[in-house]
């Protein structure tokens, strides 16, 4: 949805997307059902554009940025997981 959101900033009444990703999980981890889709929400804009379009650029950009290193810290601890699990099995 980031991503959809970046390309789409000079794209006229264009609504930026976003889910509550803790509210999802939550919601998942409740039901058994797993095949309903995410809650789409719409960002409520700092300052509205003329064109209708709700994108910040410098929102976007920042939560992106957010996403990336999250998901590179999970790479390196679960590196590191896998790290001690393989010299525990080779016994060092």
């Amino acid at each position: 949805m980031l991503s959809a959101n970046l390309a789409n900033v000079d794209t006229p009444n264009f609504q930026a997307k976003d889910i509550d990703f803790a509210a999802e999980m939550q919601r998942s981890q409740s039901s058994f059902s797993t095949s309903s889709a995410p809650q789409m929400m719409y960002r409520v804009p700092y300052q509205p554009s003329s064109d209708g379009n709700t994108v910040a650029l410098n929102v976007e950009q920042a939560e992106f940025s957010k996403n990336t290193q999250d998901y590179q810290m999970s790479l390196a601890f679960l590196n590191m997981k896998f790290t001690g699990l393989k010299q525990a099995i080779e016994g060092k």
